[in-house]
C-alpha cells in the first residue's frame, strides 16, 4: 500500500511528457516563472 500526502496549499499541478528534451525543460522553467509571478504554488512533474 502506498500513501501519498500533499500540502493543501498546492494550486496548480502540471505533468510534462518528458524531461529528456530541451523544449520541455524550457517549458518547465517558463511555467514555474509565470505561476510564481501570478502568486500560485505549483508542482511540475
Amino acid at each position: 500500500m502506498v500513501t501519498v500526502t500533499m500540502a493543501a496549499t498546492l494550486d496548480v499541478g502540471i505533468v510534462l511528457p518528458t524531461k529528456d528534451e530541451p523544449r520541455w525543460l524550457q517549458d518547465q522553467t517558463r511555467f514555474n516563472t509565470a505561476l510564481k509571478t501570478a502568486g500560485y504554488d505549483a508542482e511540475i512533474l
